[in-house]
This record gives C-alpha cells, structure tokens and sequence, in this order.
C-alpha cells in the first residue's frame, strides 16, 4: 500500500494499522478496478459509475468467491442488461422480506431508502451482473465474481 491515508498515518509492510493491500488493474474493457486482500479475504474494488446521491458510494468492494463456488463464464454476462421491474425486486428480497444496503444500491437506490424507492427503482437499467448479486443476496447466496477479476 502506499503511503498516506485518509487519517494521514504512514501505511508500511508490518505497520499494525494494515489491513489489506490493493493493486491496480484493468478490465477486459480497460477500465480500473482494484484487487487485493482485505483482513485476509480476497476482493476487488470498483467505481460506482451508477452513482445516483452524494450519500451513494464511490466505490463498491466486492468479495471473490473461491474457484469451485463461481459460475461459469458462458452461464451469465456481464455486458448484458436487464431492466428492473416491481416484480422482479418483490420476488428477490431476503429471506426476512427487506432489502440490503448492497442489494438497494446495486438498483441504484441510496440508503436509507425513502418510501418509494421500488417505484423509482423500477425501469432502470443494471447489467447483468448487478441482477444476479442482487438475486444471489435476496437468495443468501454467494455472489458470481466480475469476469477476469481474480484477487492476487
């Protein structure tokens, strides 16, 4: 990691205020994203190009799923799109009937959601990739990595 820092502490090889490492790479599309470990768990860091308030993220840190748990590249797309409709989110929340934080920004709506967040989600455009974390988490399953975004 380079130095510097939110806080400004001086980030170093053995410093105890590490607790990961990220490195710079590129898509197949040559955009920029991050990989590395976090606490010991392999992730990749994207920017949230949906970005739709100042409370939305500007970045996303996503988990990599070990080998043996990703789908295969031919089962889903990441360049696809799907639109979003109220029945697609109903039948998709969590096995408690709401909602994550992950799960609302993936349709591009901030947290806390306002009261009509569905209806203004509803007709939005994600990628595909977007639409099958958002069922995976409703589903409590493990999410489909990024294509070619394997962790060092």
């Amino acid at each position: 990691m380079a130095e510097g820092g939110g806080n400004g502490a001086r980030v170093t090889p053995g410093n105890s205020n590490e607790i990961g490492a990220l490195w710079e790479a590129r898509d197949k599309n040559g955009g920029l994203y991050y990989k590395g470990r976090i606490n010991g768990i392999s992730v990749n860091v994207f920017k949230n190009n949906r970005k739709s308030s100042e409370n939305s993220p500007d970045w996303r840190v996503l988990k990599c799923l070990p080998v043996k748990d990703r789908v295969k590249p031919a089962e889903w797309s990441p360049s696809g799109q799907f639109t979003v409709t109220e029945e697609w989110l109903r039948s998709h929340s969590t096995k408690d009937g709401g909602y994550t934080a992950v799960q609302l920004s993936l349709v591009e709506v901030a947290w806390p959601p306002q009261r009509d967040w569905m209806q203004r989600a509803t007709g939005r455009t994600i990628s595909d990739y977007q639409r099958r974390v958002f069922e995976a988490i409703g589903a409590g399953q493990p999410q489909p990595p990024e294509e070619n975004h394997d962790a060092a």
